[in-house]
């Protein structure tokens, strides 16, 4: 298991758990090259260029380039400059110049709204660390069998019942969620 540098636990590193759990995406990258972007207005005029480094490149499906942000962060930027940041019809956020600039690049571009990433699954995942942690103790085969086969005959089992009437801990189960051998939902 690698670790990956994060400027944000609210933006990249949901994305970054997302794209782990995404069978569609074969690799990604936490910032990779800056480039210059070209900031103009609604006439083409250059107001400023600067580099630019965006928080991901994403390989599967397509080629892309993502920039996370907080919803604040976005609408404060849109109230300043409008044409550059700006909300389409559909909802998406947009930043003009990075998408000029990565489609002339031949990449999509993306901005994505914290506020668009599902905290569950985060808030889930961080608990769950602990136990992918080479320290953690494994869980016996048997014990490992014995919880999945109740799974499997049951197909539904409520945690507090499957732990209160057996023989094993909580950790081993979360061990178990953490090592993709059983599943919740």
């Amino acid at each position: 298991m690698g670790s990956l540098l994060l400027e944000s636990r609210r933006g990249e590193f949901p994305a970054a758990v997302l794209a782990d759990r995404d069978p569609t995406v074969h690799a990604y990258f936490m910032q990779p090259p800056a480039v210059e972007v070209f900031v103009k207005n609604e006439d083409g005029r250059l107001l400023t260029r600067h580099l630019y480094t965006p928080d991901m490149l994403q390989i599967g499906p397509g080629l892309a380039v993502k920039e996370y942000r907080d919803e604040g962060f976005l609408v404060s930027r849109s109230a300043k400059n409008g044409y550059q940041f700006y909300r389409d019809d559909t909802g998406r956020w947009h930043y003009r110049a990075a998408e000029e600039c990565f489609a002339e690049l031949g990449l999509a571009f993306e901005v994505v709204s914290n506020s668009s990433l599902p905290a569950t699954i985060v808030t889930n995942t961080r608990f769950l660390e602990d136990y992918l942690l080479v320290t953690a103790p494994p869980v016996p085969d048997e014990v490992a069998k014995y919880i999945r086969q109740i799974i499997v005959d049951r197909r539904a089992v409520p945690f507090r019942e499957l732990l209160d009437s057996n023989n094993f801990t909580a950790d081993q189960i979360f061990r178990l969620i953490a090592d993709e051998r059983v599943y919740v939902t």
